[in-house]
């Protein structure tokens, strides 16, 4: 048998920190099982008998794109699954989806509240229809 936890969170080390501390406050004080980074979740996997983790990551703005996008593709490995992310205003999103896929990327995360979208928009439409041609897996998460 293999487990595979499907929803997790990493951020580079100099940001992980802040962010599981803002992340935690904003969710109504979920308590974070890690410290944010990569080495941590490694740890919890081992712990826990998790065999793989799928990494989910999210731009919140169209500046982040390209480094959360190229620090996702950093942490791949055997048992670390990244999906990037697009900020679905960007002007570019099009295209970094095409850059997610030349990556090897396997999906992207979209989070209509933090990135600010309607699911329904017939923007987003255009979005989901481009990534999935490009055979990428589309992760939305609701809150």
């Amino acid at each position: 048998m293999r487990i595979i936890d499907a929803h997790t969170h990493i951020f580079p080390e100099k940001i992980a920190e802040k962010t599981i501390e803002k992340l935690s406050f904003v969710s109504g004080g979920l308590i974070p099982q890690t410290n944010g980074t990569l080495n941590s979740i490694k740890l919890l996997m081992g712990k826990d008998g998790v065999d793989k983790s799928v990494v989910l990551s999210i731009a919140t703005n169209k500046k982040q794109q390209p480094a959360v996008n190229d620090y996702i593709k950093s942490c791949e490995s055997e048992d670390i699954i990244p999906f990037g992310s697009v900020f679905p205003h960007a002007e570019n999103a099009l295209e970094e989806l095409e850059r997610i896929k030349e990556m090897g990327l396997k999906g992207i995360k979209l989070h209509p509240e933090y990135q600010n979208f309607e699911l329904d928009d017939p923007e987003m439409l255009k979005l989901y229809d481009y990534a999935l041609s490009k055979g990428l897996i589309i992760y939305v998460i609701r809150v």
